[in-house]
């Protein structure tokens, strides 16, 4: 379930990041910094993500055995 919380939490961080950038008020350097944490959380998610399928694939694969 970590898995689906990092990318739930990307999802929120994403929206609210868009929605920066249609806002006058933030600078480039701000919104610069929030896309490399944002990426950085997506790269997170997107290695938990690897490691989970692989585990549900042997799995699967144990009960085909």
């Amino acid at each position: 379930m970590n898995v689906l919380r990092l990318w739930l939490e990307w999802n929120e961080n994403y929206e609210k990041l868009t929605e920066l950038m249609y806002q006058q008020a933030r600078d480039f350097h701000s919104l610069q910094l929030m896309a490399d944490d944002l990426d950085k959380l997506r790269l997170r998610a997107v290695a938990a993500t690897e490691v989970l399928l692989k585990r549900l694939n042997e799995k699967a694969t144990l009960k085909t055995d």
